[in-house]
């Protein structure tokens, strides 16, 4: 639910859990002219295709893609400029306001055994005129059988372009990487680059196999104590408050573990059933009770979802008359996410704001032509089965949830699972939500900013215990029977929602509410779920019999999930998966990326800030206020208020940063043409420009 990395890290980084990229200081440097050469002949590779370096080395042209290959150079065009090589922009581009040449993806093969200064005659031969200021350079664990990966991330422009380059080195061959564009357009593209970038193989490179590999039981005492130990070290290193584990090996739950305190500065201690919110893993459950009505004939997959609500719609009539129940929990419609609003302003919405706000969304990309994560179209999904259900009732929130209740929670005998938060906030064995700071300390979030997911509950709402979950994963390695024999859902329509309809990656796809991974020969089925103060992993292994459910509450639980998966399969299968070095490069990043951030932040001055206090507005945030109180100038939204700190970006550009939890590290960055606004507010293809209404004396 919660806000997603920086582009260009989630495309780049391989490590779970990294630090948002941020920019440079000096311009790469380029090379001396060699003597003229004539140029190598030009290859053009369209999507769906691989492509082939001279050396040997393969990667996958996405769909609608073009790959101009020129030796060792490959330019890959997205569809926005092939189509414009045609016949101008495509349809998405003009509707998301792209502009020409916003991205570049650049791939260059060489020779060398040092992967920094492959970049550097990278650039020299790709891009000479690029001039970049280096702001980080990084060297992460390597994967896929890569001897080094060297990662450098550039200072953004002041309009919004990123760079970064990613190196790859097997043996003496070096494949880097050079992505630019703006931020907006590079979050529009992120998947299909991810695609290509993801795809690499080097010549006579092969990832470990696991498919005629049984796994050794977690249970084992020597398994157990290495695992738990393993937990308990990471929750130290980066302050997470509690951590409720429950391991699932052929039908049974053979570890089910608490971890620290359900709230920091109390000693109730967390238990396997502690209650906590699951977040965005209650989109499989939305699309598991949408199974069980498919079974029932009281919908199908394919029905259209103005059969179920005539007075359904998107932005893009073409786009409302195409999407079906199974488009609407796919993440590959094309529309763009659109969170601000709903974590800055929910106080008082219902199921029928989340149709209004559909109404206002426009795909910014094609139908089915990449993955763009949506909370709105899940909850509305879940509504709209409601409507299939009850086509009379008035409460659609209410239908949902009863459903949930009977064809969901009830059949696999999850108790304690709840999309009640008042049933939840008088639970007795229930923790409290802890979000991290700007130097990624730990605090309380007031329960009450949990209900941002409440309007929106089929993609988020469920609180549940890693007990009952465990019950959940036994329901699905089971393939749709519960502990104790009764089937929840026919086999077809559950596993119909582990199958791919966007990817990700070259090897990550997502299906319907779940996520779909192909790892060292094995498919794994998961799902992560964030709100402002808890996270969760769920993932299984459906041909071994295996799963892990992990529930914290605190948002660097998200970090300690991803290692603790890592840990599980270096016990179950003897591989090593880079655990502990991933979680020790993670902290190691983040510590260098805070202290230049505190070198970068001051108390705003008074007279300075001063002209920007008062009431400023927005469309779809509404009202807020900038106001001086005791502790400091404070933004203030209505359900989140926090201290502001003038962060001088590297950028040039001046901005005010949140700095209390759950939003810590947002930025309200200042317009200079004060006729358009006073501040905007962006995250990814989001952009929402403030006016300032009224001035504080």
């Amino acid at each position: 639910m919660v806000r997603a990395l920086s582009i260009l890290s989630i495309i780049l980084c391989s490590c779970a859990g990294a630090p948002p990229a941020r920019p440079p200081e000096t311009p790469p440097p380029t090379e001396p002219a060699s003597e003229p050469q004539s140029p190598p002949p030009e290859k053009t590779i369209e999507g769906p295709g691989k492509v082939t370096t001279p050396r040997g080395a393969e990667l996958q042209v996405p769909a609608g893609y073009t790959a101009i290959q020129r030796g060792g150079l490959i330019d890959l065009q997205d569809p926005d400029r092939a189509a414009r090589g045609r016949k101008g922009r495509s349809p998405a581009a003009r509707r998301s306001g792209a502009t020409k040449d916003t991205v570049k993806l650049l791939l260059v093969e060489l020779e060398g055994g040092d992967c920094k200064q492959a970049v550097r005659k990278a650039w020299a031969a790709a891009d000479p005129s690029a001039r970049w200021k280096l702001h980080q350079t990084m060297r992460p664990p390597s994967s896929k059988g890569f001897d080094e990966v060297y990662i450098e991330t550039y200072v953004p422009t002041k309009d919004h372009r990123h760079a970064q380059a990613l190196a790859r080195r097997k043996g003496k061959l070096i494949w880097v990487a050079l992505v630019s564009g703006v931020r907006k357009e590079l979050a529009r593209r992120n998947s299909q680059m991810g695609v290509f970038l993801t795809s690499l193989k080097a010549p006579g490179m092969a990832e470990v196999d696991l498919s005629g590999k049984e796994p050794r039981s977690i249970a084992r005492p020597d398994a157990k104590k290495e695992l738990v130990g393993f937990i308990g070290e990471a929750m130290k290193a980066n302050g997470t408050p509690g951590l409720a584990i429950a391991v699932v090996e052929q039908g049974k739950v053979v570890l089910a573990e608490g971890f620290g305190v359900r709230e920091q500065g109390k000693p109730a201690r967390v238990t396997p059933d502690t209650l906590m919110m699951i977040g965005s893993v209650t989109k499989s459950m939305t699309t598991l009770m949408m199974a069980t009505l498919v079974d029932q004939g009281k919908l199908k997959w394919t029905t259209k979802v103005t059969e179920i609500d005539p007075g359904f719609k998107v932005a893009d009539e073409a786009l409302t008359r195409k999407l079906t129940m199974e488009h609407m929990v796919c993440a590959c419609a094309g529309l763009p996410r659109k969170d601000l609003p709903l974590i800055l302003a929910f106080a008082g919405k219902t199921h029928r704001d989340v149709f209004k706000e559909l109404a206002g969304m426009a795909p910014t990309t094609g139908f089915k032509e990449t993955f763009q994560y949506q909370n709105h179209m899940v909850a509305a999904a879940g509504y709209l089965a409601a409507r299939a259900l009850a086509p009379r009732a008035k409460n659609l929130g209410r239908v949902y949830a009863r459903a949930m209740v009977q064809r969901v929670f009830r059949p696999m005998g999850m108790r304690s699972t709840t999309l009640s938060h008042a049933a939840a906030r008088r639970s007795r064995n229930r923790a409290t939500p802890h979000s991290q700071d700007l130097e990624t300390r730990h605090h309380v979030v007031p329960l009450a900013h949990e209900r941002f997911v409440d309007y929106v509950a089929p993609s988020g709402a469920v609180w549940s215990t890693a007990r009952d979950m465990s019950r959940y994963l036994i329901t699905e390695l089971a393939r749709g029977v519960a502990p104790g024999g009764k089937r929840v859902a026919s086999e077809e329509n559950l596993t119909r929602r582990w199958t791919p309809q966007a990817w990700r990656s070259s090897d990550t796809a997502y299906g319907l509410g779940w996520g779909i991974h192909k790892t060292k020969g094995l498919r794994l089925i998961t799902h992560t779920g964030g709100t402002m103060g808890f996270a969760t992993w769920i993932g299984f292994l459906p041909e071994k019999g295996v799963g892990v459910v992990m529930i914290s509450n605190g948002t660097g639980g998200h970090l300690v999930e991803g290692v603790t998966w890592r840990r599980l399969m270096e016990l179950w299968f003897g591989v090593d998966d880079k655990a502990k070095q991933r979680i020790d490069f993670v902290l190691d990043l983040q510590r260098k990326e805070i202290a230049k951030l505190k070198k970068r932040l001051e108390i705003p001055d008074g007279a300075w800030i001063k002209p920007l206090s008062g009431r400023h507005e927005n469309p779809e945030i509404g009202p807020v206020e900038i106001r001086l109180t005791k502790g400091g100038y404070i933004f203030d939204a209505g359900e989140y208020r926090t201290t502001l700190m003038r962060h001088n970006r590297p950028d040039g550009r001046t901005s005010l940063m949140f700095t209390n939890p759950p939003l810590a590290g947002l930025e309200l960055v200042l317009l200079e043409n004060k006729k358009e606004g006073s501040f905007e507010l962006r995250e990814d293809q989001e952009r929402y420009v403030f006016k300032q209404v009224k001035q504080a004396p």
